[in-house]
């Protein structure tokens, strides 16, 4: 029997008496590429063939539950399945960033691997014109553009008959006639965007199909700080932002801007903090790092995937993972390290 669970469920789990086996399969991959699928086949006789090793091991029984898995068409774009090797159930972590097909045997589930591949951020990207919105989600590097029902559409749908600029506005009085001049249209126009901006912040902060993810503002310089200014503290604003008009790009073109420029950002960002961490209170000597977690003194915890050390260094990478579990049961900040300080320990720790 299959069950699924969170990655803090995973890491909360009791440690087993036998070794677990990892299995990470991107699902997307393997409906189109001879290639994943011959990973697979392989990746599954290994286990097959584990009974071989050791005769407790119920390989086979193990292979039959992955299939049976397999075979309930789950909707996710990846897994990573866990089996402990004395048991007869299986678990599974759905997950977006698996690159390849991977498998290893470890103490215990294998954390190193799935934070290594873990992926930026699931953003929100909010596309602001004077006279009209386009609302994305961006997970994975994948940008999908979001219909959500009863949405505000454009300014003159939105306004309605409340619109006031965008023509010239003729009064009559006894007397005398008067035609508003650019001045007036232009300022009733400002008005309008600052009121169609409201309505469009009305409409996010209280749609229930939206959660909490950061949203990332793309569009013209002036709209961009007048929709701030109107959001003040009501949406997630991300602290990322295109500046700049973004309604020449295709939807992929807009995908692989947005995917870059918020990468750019988290390298910065994480640069900064490796930049700004204490190195009196930093602790690298794995001992020292097991105290510091049982003492509740982790401030950060720092995983440097530069760092290569393979499953196969069963004492050092059961130690790693074993650190990591115990770091994601406390909530303890985790920082993942892929491109900067490859001169760091595998695993450090800041410690309070």
């Amino acid at each position: 029997m299959a069950k699924m669970v969170t990655l803090k469920e995973l890491a909360t789990l009791k440690r087993p008496e036998a070794s677990v086996l990892t299995l990470s399969v991107n699902l997307d991959k393997l409906n189109y590429q001879e290639t994943e699928q011959l990973k697979l086949k392989n990746a599954l006789q290994e286990i097959h063939n584990l009974t071989a090793v050791s005769p407790e091991i119920l390989g086979d029984q193990i292979v039959d539950q992955i299939n049976h898995l397999f075979d309930q068409g789950l909707p996710y774009r990846g897994l990573s399945i866990f089996a402990n090797l004395d048991g007869d159930e299986i678990l599974y972590l759905p997950r977006n960033s698996v690159q390849t097909v991977h498998l290893s045997v470890a103490g215990g589930p294998d954390l190193l691997s799935i934070l290594k591949e873990t992926p930026n951020k699931d953003y929100y990207l909010l596309q602001l014109e004077q006279t009209d919105f386009s609302l994305y989600r961006l997970e994975e590097q994948q940008l999908t553009t979001l219909k959500l029902p009863d949405s505000p559409g454009n300014l003159t749908t939105a306004l309605g008959t409340e619109k006031r600029g965008g023509s010239l506005n003729y009064k009559a009085t006894p007397g005398q006639s008067q035609y508003h001049g650019h001045n007036e249209t232009s300022r009733e126009k400002d008005i309008d965007q600052e009121r169609y901006y409201r309505i469009i912040v009305d409409f996010l902060a209280a749609n229930p199909k939206l959660d909490n993810r950061p949203i990332v503002l793309m569009g013209l310089p002036q709209n961009l700080t007048l929709f701030t200014q109107v959001a003040g503290n009501r949406l997630n604003l991300a602290d990322i932002s295109i500046r700049r008009s973004v309604t020449d790009l295709s939807t992929k073109e807009l995908g692989q801007l947005a995917a870059k420029t918020i990468s750019d950002h988290e390298k910065d960002s994480t640069s900064r903090d490796v930049a700004d961490l204490d190195t009196h209170r930093l602790l690298t000597e794995m001992g020292q790092i097991r105290t510091a977690l049982i003492e509740n003194r982790i401030q950060q915890l720092v995983i440097n995937a530069q760092h290569h050390i393979e499953p196969t260094e069963r004492e050092a990478y059961d130690a790693i993972n074993n650190v990591i579990s115990q770091a994601l049961a406390k909530n303890d900040q985790i920082i993942v390290l892929r491109d900067q300080a490859p001169e760091m320990a595998p695993v450090s720790a800041v410690t309070y």
